[in-house]
């Protein structure tokens, strides 16, 4: 299904080609319209500026600019260490130019108030006299007699219990629809013929651009696909997945189907897209033929976990717990005291590339093996995903330039740095093969925060290139998605008839979660 519409590019130079104008515009407003010393209307023009030249280096509209933009702006004052005082008066600055322009101000936004600690205490007053009530309640209890205490404890003991049995109907009850989801997409395979049949490798480069994508950023990649080539690979023209979030991909990958889910992410679909990975169809097919399954990636397979620190997990855990009051709660204060300089955080910067070095040591570990076993041997590398960690050299890159999720140049440095890595791991894989070998390298979904203007479609291209005998090469068609990746393989080299699937684009958007 062709899903990549011919458009103009000029939608995309509009915004950035009048920054610099918006700039000088702005403080000029900023500086006639404030009232106040003269120290005063230098720091909000210098704040206005220091706000538009943000937006032109990371592709973002100044005047006017949207609440995102504005959230975006205040998280990268708050790593960059400005007291709470300094990011109000730059917020306050961008307020007084869009009002001098005439235009709605993008810092009343609720959700952008409740981001800077100024909603907090009226979010939450209803707090008060609540603990109020219960202290209150508590006091008449205390005063009761010892008869009438007992009586109520004996009855908050009878009610945590129903609470309890409640919960465990509802969980069991949840499992067996599960299970019965899990059945359902059970694909009904043919026994496959057990002479010669090859180890196969899986390798996902997360958030690898295809070429289609790459070349609207202005990326030669063909050396790196020639490179690919001349090693017997075949690179499947207009390759695509058919969701842009890793989880959803994935298990759409490793099951060989679409997935029945929501328009917008949400915790059940994110939580049954872990569930899906972990009892996949394909791990369950290569199980079933008696091969040993080595899983070097980010996902748990079942019987086969992950030997690194949770990634993706986190994230369906706090999509869990945020809609809880309490999860609410705790993310609203935890970020007004961030912002205050009270809190530091505590999270592990590197973490992405430490789990890229360990997964790149086990899997190098297991092509020196020597046993004969037959072997399904999965890794996913969060690579070229951010933080873009390296140039195209090899030099790290500032951690502030790493974590720019929409620094397009660091992302393509990051991209060819993870082609020499690629291209070192797969020559070694076939230098190494002690069997026939099957290598699938390819990648889970597209760049996805070039321009916000840019057509969507172009998130879903992707990197696709198949090491099979020859004769099968031509099965893999141009413009071949994710979802009939294993459909293909398992019919060419393993006896299947599984009917391929339309080439199709999910669209899914995003839940947002501040």
């Amino acid at each position: 299904m062709e899903i990549i519409p011919k458009l103009a590019t000029s939608q995309t130079i509009g915004a950035v080609r009048h920054i610099d104008e918006y700039a000088e515009a702005g403080a000029r407003y900023v500086n006639t319209g404030q009232q106040g010393a003269a120290n005063t209307q230098r720091a909000y023009a210098g704040d206005w500026r220091r706000f538009t030249a943000w937006c032109r280096e990371h592709g973002r509209e100044a005047l006017p600019a949207d609440v995102l933009t504005m959230a975006a702006f205040v998280t990268a004052l708050a790593e960059a260490g400005k007291k709470v005082a300094t990011i109000q008066r730059h917020c306050a600055s961008v307020s007084k130019a869009h009002q001098l322009a005439g235009l709605p101000t993008p810092t009343d936004d609720r959700q952008l108030k409740t981001l800077l600690g100024q909603a907090l205490p009226a979010r939450y007053s209803f707090l008060l006299p609540l603990l109020a009530v219960l202290l209150l309640l508590l006091f008449r209890v205390l005063r009761r007699s010892e008869r009438g205490f007992h009586r109520a404890v004996r009855f908050l003991n009878v009610l945590l219990v129903l609470l309890l049995a409640l919960e465990a109907y509802t969980g069991v009850r949840a499992q067996l629809r599960a299970n019965e989801r899990l059945h359902a997409r059970r694909i009904d395979f043919r026994p496959a013929a057990r002479d010669s049949l090859p180890d196969v490798f899986l390798v996902v480069a997360d958030e690898y651009a295809g070429e289609e994508e790459l070349k609207r950023l202005g990326v030669d990649n063909s050396p790196f696909l020639d490179s690919l080539r001349r090693l017997g690979f075949q690179v499947v023209p207009g390759a695509r997945s058919n969701y842009i979030f890793t989880e959803y991909s994935t298990a759409s990958l490793l099951n060989m189907s679409y997935l029945a889910v929501e328009p917008v992410t949400n915790p059940k679909d994110v939580s049954q897209c872990f569930d899906w990975i972990r009892q996949s169809e394909a791990a369950r097919f290569f199980r079933e033929q008696g091969y040993a399954i080595r899983n070097y990636s980010i996902f748990n397979l079942e019987e086969a976990p992950s030997r690194v620190p949770d990634v993706f997990g986190v994230r369906t855990e706090r999509l869990l717990t945020e809609q809880t009051f309490t999860g609410r709660l705790w993310r609203d204060i935890s970020y007004h005291l961030y912002l205050r300089g009270i809190l530091k955080s505590q999270k592990n910067r590197y973490k992405a590339r430490d789990v890229n070095e360990t997964l790149l040591q086990l899997v190098n570990a297991e092509i020196a093996r020597t046993d004969s076993g037959r072997r399904f041997v999965y890794t996913h590398l969060l690579l070229p995903h951010s933080p873009y960690y390296y140039d195209a050299a090899g030099k790290p890159n500032g951690l502030e330039r790493a974590y720019r999720k929409e620094d397009t140049a660091a992302y393509i440095g990051y991209l060819r740095y993870a082609n020499g890595v690629y291209l070192d791991l797969l020559t070694r894989i076939r230098a190494r093969s002690r069997r026939p070998t099957v290598l699938l390298f390819m990648s889970d979904h597209g760049y996805r925060y070039f321009d916000s203007n840019e057509p969507r479609p172009y998130y879903y291209s992707t990197i696709n290139a198949v090491y099979v005998p020859d004769s099968l090469k031509a099965l893999w068609r141009p413009g071949t998605s994710n979802v009939n990746q294993f459909r293909l393989l398992l019919n060419a080299c393993f006896g299947q008839q599984l009917p391929l699937l339309p080439d199709s684009a999910v669209i899914i958007g995003e839940q947002k979660t501040f």
